[in-house]
């Protein structure tokens, strides 16, 4: 029995799992997991498009940095401490 039902869960497994190849996650599961419709299938593409361009992107050691000195400042002066 257990072969049997062992050999049930293979053959639905690798089934899903062609679907999912060839279709795709969408398709195969009729957009479960799905949150929004793809960009092909809206109507305005260019609804969800930024107004403002895009900056440039810091490096993350930077980003890193200024995180971390905006943290011990707020900390600071939360505690009362002066800060620069």
């Amino acid at each position: 029995m257990t072969r049997a039902f062992g050999l049930i869960a293979i053959i639905i497994a690798l089934y899903l799992g062609m679907s999912i190849y060839t279709d795709g996650i969408d398709r195969t599961l009729n957009g479960v997991f799905a949150s929004v419709e793809p960009v092909d299938d809206r109507e305005d593409p260019l609804a969800d498009s930024p107004s403002a361009p895009p900056q440039p992107r810091q490096r993350v050691t930077e980003r890193i940095h200024d995180r971390v000195t905006a943290d011990l400042q707020h900390a600071a002066q939360r505690r009362g401490y002066e800060t620069d």
